[in-house]
């Protein structure tokens, strides 16, 4: 099952996300991109149900937060972005 019929199938249930990237075998917590979530995806499909919800980065604690918010910040931007362009 895609991302998009996943998120199409629970669209009614969604009101508050919390996410993190991983590869699939535990709960990571990683930011976005450092694992094998398609987050590309991820985007298109919530922009596809009109996802209106929180949208909420939920990660374990980094030697250095400021930096960890930054990136999180860009990869959000991009991500967004991104899908505006395409």
């Amino acid at each position: 099952m895609t991302i998009l019929c996943l998120l199409k199938e629970i669209k009614d249930y969604l009101c508050h996300l919390h996410i993190h990237d991983n590869f699939g075998k535990s709960d990571d917590h990683s930011l976005p991109f450092e694992g094998n979530i398609d987050w590309k995806g991820f985007v298109k499909g919530l922009k596809e149900i009109n996802y209106q919800g929180v949208f909420m980065f939920e990660l374990r604690k980094k030697t250095n937060n400021e930096e960890m918010l930054r990136t999180i910040k860009e990869s959000y931007l991009n991500l967004f972005r991104e899908e505006k362009n395409d």
